[in-house]
């Protein structure tokens, strides 16, 4: 549940949780665990009541737990939302809120505190309570009616089972809770202050063009969808000449590099009625998450007399978040646009209590708040605060570094989001999503009337005399930002030419526009497949767009694959080399599951980067011995190096660029096989892609892993794949849809509807995603029915 968190800082509470649970003294037995399970099953038929409903309403389950909810007002609706979430949910929701909120300790002990403790000092609960505060009454009313909802589920059954093995009682929902999970999705999303540190240190020990050439901010691999992808005005930095680093004079020690693909991301597109079969504009979105038990989404319906939406929603929110609503569909793929800065702070030496201003000394803001901890004394905290933001830590000199980042300004949110269900044509619900701020989004809507549109949402920050791609000091009156972006200048597309939008968290603004945006854009591979499978030759739908989903195309690694057997000649007399050759010339070009190879080229590419990048950036290392050399662009100077290599950027101690391929590629293979197992290098990719879908407590009893987790299933996919996949982290979804003609849509979701062990639905929609079968978009027939009614009110006939 808790693996929801979808990015490293996730883990971070993963771990302490598992660990908490064993060590802390709450590990059971098999049979333990079981008791009074099944009385915490939430009743799915009969007569409920919720305090605050206008009318009655009724919540119904389909075969797989798909919950359908109709009611007379749209705020009544909410409340069955909130019900059905607080049935089924309940505990996802509560970590979900006590990450931001700074609380996990309470639950699970003192592991947890470094993540509190960061929670705390970014005050995501007093932004919280200010967003509460500046709600329009009408979105506060919907935030009041949906916790009305969830608290009248926690009152009509004993809690879920991880309460009784944690031993609490579970909290009151309230509307400052769904804040919280949304600036947890915020917090999720934006990774870019990690890279700005990176870029910091590299900037301060290498030579200005080696910077530029390792973190260019363009690729071959670019598609954007507006401008192109290079120009003579942005164009790709060249490899550095022997004046620059020559690594025949220096004796470097290698710097750690990742250039694996960020572990956040999304596949997005529409495709207008011009390009469909019959006329349809059809929308496709997968969102890239970790994949956890139970899932992120929760899929529902909500009707209302005038409206009907249905698809994805968020348990702790309010709304339909990813889906239709007959009029119009809507999608959302992580944008990486940067909205966070970090600020190199300046005490002043003779009074540490202030710091320097572009105005002026200015003194710390400073609070002390204590972390409850399950099991031990109170942690204390002491905060300091600038103008700027809270301090987060200190950069690799020592200097204190301040966080400015929207999601810490309660004037930079806004949740107008939660309204897209009530949006009727393209273009209000264009102007809606260009109007939210929040986590920025490429949004993608396609309407009924067969157009399409994309825009780029949130608060997006002008920055005056700096680029934001390291840190730097605001003592300077022209240096930081200077309000937001003009709407105007707000890239939108809509009506495209081609008929066709995509976006796959590729950059994409093209040329000079983009760098006011950023530069932590994705590697654009899975755009570049996505665009070859739009292609105009046929008329599209439904089933064309999810076989683009799982297309598992892997086109990056055709330069390894063709290195290798190059390397490795037909009468090379090395077993290990010969039996890798015979795999890699197997291989077909795709992550599919049986294909060989493909494990080896991934390891050998990784190793490849580690051994050409690392001895670069040594001198980073050299300066932060904690640096990490992390870049999901890394492929285009590692690629510029191999196509030209130059003598003087030849890691040492090599004599020539084939001898340190096929060096790197031994090293691979020693690491990946003994002598007596050369014979498995020809397996299959599956049996290292195998999914850990797990749930968090089957690491406190590993008995219960049959009845927690899911499958440990061979998985076709790759991170470089539109298919995206890994054993944690993938397709969180699969929607494709036409507004109008819902039953017709495709949504597939990993594990289940429920989140309880022993519900039917705690797995039901597990392998059709597993295997890409079709699931309907639209709720089937009702298997189970309640009927909610205010507590004064007589219910009506059960039908």
């Amino acid at each position: 549940m808790i693996q929801i968190f979808h990015i490293t800082r996730g883990f971070r509470v993963v771990r302490p949780i598992a660990a908490a649970l064993t060590l802390g003294g709450l590990a059971f037995s098999a049979a333990g665990q079981l008791e009074g399970m099944p009385e915490s099953l939430p009743r799915l038929d009969g007569v409920a009541t919720i305090a605050g409903l206008d009318a009655p309403v009724r919540l119904e389950r389909d075969v797989a737990g798909v919950a359908s909810v109709r009611g007379r007002s749209y705020v009544d609706t909410l409340r069955g939302l909130g019900f059905a979430h607080g049935q089924d949910r309940f505990f996802q929701m509560d970590l979900m809120r006590r990450v931001s909120a700074g609380r996990v300790s309470e639950l699970v002990g003192s592991m947890a505190v470094g993540s509190d403790e960061r929670a705390r000092r970014l005050g995501f609960h007093r932004v919280a309570s200010v967003v509460v505060e500046q709600l329009p009454p009408r979105e506060k009313a919907w935030l009041v009616a949906y916790a009305e909802g969830v608290n009248a589920a926690l009152a009509a059954a004993p809690p879920a089972p991880e309460y009784a093995v944690l031993g609490v009682t579970p909290e009151r929902f309230t509307p400052r809770d769904t804040v919280f999970i949304l600036l947890t999705m915020f917090d999720m999303l934006s990774t870019r202050s990690t890279l700005e540190r990176q870029t910091g240190i590299m900037r301060e020990t290498l030579p200005p063009p080696l910077v530029a050439f390792l973190r260019p901010e363009v690729t071959r691999f670019d598609r954007p969808l507006i401008g192109v992808a290079y120009d003579d005005r942005l164009p790709p930095p060249p490899v550095p000449g022997p004046e620059v680093i020559d690594l025949r004079r220096i004796a470097p020690a290698p710097a750690p590099v990742e250039p694996a693909a960020s572990p956040v991301g999304s596949n997005g597109w529409a495709v207008a009625g011009s390009r469909t079969s019959d006329g349809r504009a059809i929308l496709a979105n997968d969102p890239h998450l970790m994949l956890s038990v139970p899932g992120i989404w929760y899929r529902a319906e909500l009707t209302w007399a005038d409206g009907w939406a249905g698809g994805l929603t968020l348990p702790g929110t309010p709304a339909i978040l990813i889906g239709a609503n007959g009029h119009v569909a809507w999608g959302f793929t992580n944008s990486a646009v940067d909205v966070q800065d970090l600020v190199i702070v300046e005490p002043d030496p003779d009074d540490p209590g202030r710091y320097r201003t572009a105005t002026g000394w200015e003194r710390f803001e400073e609070r002390k708040e204590a972390i409850a901890v399950r099991g031990a004394e109170p942690r204390p905290v002491t905060i300091r605060t600038t103008r700027w933001g809270p301090v987060t830590g200190m950069d690799h000199a020592g200097r204190p570094l301040a966080l400015q980042w929207t999601a810490l300004d309660a004037d930079m949110i806004n949740f107008n989001v939660l309204g897209m269900a009530h949006e009727r044509t393209l273009e209000n619900a264009i102007a809606r999503l260009r109007s939210w701020w929040g986590p920025s989004q490429n949004a993608m809507v396609a309407s009924a009337d067969g157009r399409i549109g994309w825009v780029l949402t949130g608060y997006l920050p002008t920055r005056r005399g700096f680029d934001g791609r390291a840190p730097v000091t605001r003592s300077r009156i022209d240096v930081g930002w200077a309000g937001p972006r003009a709407e105007s200048d707000r890239p939108v597309l809509v009506d495209p030419p081609a008929g066709v939008l995509f976006t796959a968290n590729n950059r994409t603004v093209g040329g000079p526009a983009a760098r006011g945006l950023g530069d932590a854009w994705e590697l654009g591979v899975r755009a570049h497949r996505i665009a070859e499978r739009l292609t105009p030759a046929r008329r599209l739908d439904e089933a064309d767009l999810l076989a683009i989903q799982l297309d598992t195309r892997v086109a990056v690694f055709d330069l390894y694959r063709d290195l290798l057997l190059a390397v490795v000649g037909e009468d090379d007399a090395d077993p290990r080399r010969m039996a890798a050759r015979a795999a890699v010339a197997a291989w077909g070009g795709t992550a599919d599951a049986d294909e060989p190879g493909l494990w080896l080229l991934d390891r050998w590419r990784r190793d490849l980067h580690q051994a050409i990048i690392g001895p670069l950036v040594s001198a980073c290392r050299e300066a932060a011995p904690q640096f990490v050399f992390r870049s999901a662009s890394s492929e285009e100077p590692v690629r510029r190096i191999l196509e030209t290599r130059p003598p003087h950027l030849l890691p040492p101690p090599h004599a020539d660029w084939p001898s340190f391929l096929r060096a790197t590629l031994d090293a691979t293979l020693r690491t990946l096989v003994s002598d007596d197992a050369i014979a498995t290098l020809d397996r299959g990719w599956g049996s290292v892609n195998r999914a850990r879908i797990e749930h968090p407590m089957s690491r406190a009893a590993p008995a219960l892993r049959p009845l927690l987790d899911m499958p440990a299933s061979p998985l076709a996919g790759h991170a470089f794949a539109v298919r995206v996949m890994t054993p944690r982290f993938g397709a969180s979804a699969r929607l494709v849809v036409s507004p109008g003609h819902e039953s017709r849509g495709i949504l597939q979701t990993p594990a289940g509807q429920s989140g309880h062990p022993l519900s039917t639905f705690y797995r039901t929609g597990h392998d059709a995603w597993l295997n890409g079968r079709v699931v309907p978009f639209r709720a089937g027939a009702a298997r189970h029915g309640l009927t909610l009614t205010p507590p004064s009110t007589t219910p009506p006939a059960r039908r």
